[in-house]
């Protein structure tokens, strides 16, 4: 076997090393998606070659970090390849190794990401925090049954429609508890579609970190939320901002999908606003005949706690995210870092950037 050789990608790399992806990876890769994340942003892209054959790649994907109020230059480990017939042969731990160095020189101080293979990350490649803290809920529109499932359950015609009429009470209920929830929402905000002052994003977090004792979350600043979200060649995002006394008290970022809406960030201080904004959802729902909200966030945090716990009261379905566990390994030179508290991290869709590992 010839010398296995590490080395990093540079743009005009990109007509070269987006075939070769499309053709190894299970999802979709286009130059343009490819571009606007790895080079539109900071960022690590290496290779692992043998001869002028590429056998793996691993890629790194720049995002500053707010930690106890500190801006911090974190990455987020990306897609991760290796040749079935190289495996065994510690090539995919050098080359995350020999990234991992790349992250350092550009002063990345930890790195981190969501992955099903839990134990590699850990044992294989040393990982600080390793946690099943994702968790994933969905919640169904009051007016949907899915006939199709309860037919797949049903012995015969009899219990079929038990089963329907039980759904369908079920509904009313939800909607009852729905009208009363929805009653305390707070009518005095005023909603937008434009972020109107670069500093809104950081008044809110400031009170959202005091109020749900959080210290970890994405620096959202105006020029992280135009790369992520407005400029997203992937990804048309809907969003809601909301003021109360010209000062932003919450904001949405979603998308939706065939039937599906995918809450991306839902962000507030007060319940009487995440009510609110629930309450809009469920009428953008009605306009786009969606029929289900998806919200994927970590668990162990109290602002996510207090929204998983409102959608579970609307009847919403909570698990975990198997394919999601969380994990982080501090790369910094005084090593203050590895010891985050996972329920201190502040994750939500946004977090999910890119390809999963």
């Amino acid at each position: 076997m010839a010398e296995i050789k590490y080395s990093t990608l540079k743009i005009e790399d990109a007509n070269t090393i987006v075939p070769y992806l499309q053709r190894v990876l299970s999802h979709a890769v286009n130059k343009e998606s490819f571009i606007w994340e790895f080079f539109d942003n900071l960022s690590v892209l290496t290779i692992a070659t043998e001869g002028q054959k590429i056998v793996g790649t691993q890629s790194f994907l720049f995002i500053r970090i707010l930690v106890k109020n500190e801006e911090v230059l974190s990455s987020k480990s990306e897609t991760s390849y290796l040749d079935s017939d190289f495996r065994g042969q510690k090539i995919f731990e050098s080359l995350y190794e020999f990234g991992l160095d790349q992250c350092k020189n550009q002063h990345v101080q930890f790195v981190w990401g969501f992955t099903p293979a839990a134990k590699v990350w850990k044992n294989n490649l040393n990982f600080d925090i390793v946690s099943q803290c994702m968790d994933e809920t969905y919640y169904e529109n009051t007016d949907y049954i899915d006939y199709n499932l309860i037919k797949k359950f049903s012995s015969n015609s009899l219990t079929y429609h038990l089963k329907v009429l039980k759904a369908k009470l079920t509904n009313i209920q939800r909607r009852l508890k729905e009208y009363q929830l929805f009653k305390l929402s707070d009518e005095r905000l005023v909603k937008s579609e434009i972020l109107s002052d670069d500093m809104d994003f950081s008044e809110l977090y400031t009170k959202m970190k005091v109020k749900f004792k959080f210290s970890v979350h994405l620096s959202m600043t105006a020029a992280y939320y135009n790369w992520r979200v407005i400029n997203n060649p992937n990804v048309k995002y809907e969003n809601y901002f909301y003021h109360q006394d010209q000062k932003m008290v919450g904001y949405l970022v979603f998308t939706h999908s065939n039937d599906t809406l995918y809450l991306s960030d839902i962000s507030y201080y007060s319940e009487t606003t995440l009510i609110k904004m629930v309450s809009d959802l469920k009428k953008y729902m009605k306009l786009k005949n969606l029929k289900k909200i998806y919200y994927f966030g970590n668990k162990l945090n109290n602002l996510n706690k207090m929204t998983f716990t409102f959608l579970e009261k609307l009847g919403s379905r909570t698990g975990v995210c198997a394919w999601a566990n969380f994990v982080l390994k501090d790369i910094s030179d005084n090593k203050k870092f590895g010891d985050l508290k996972t329920e201190d991290i502040y994750i939500n869709g946004l977090w999910t950037e890119g390809f999963k590992m």
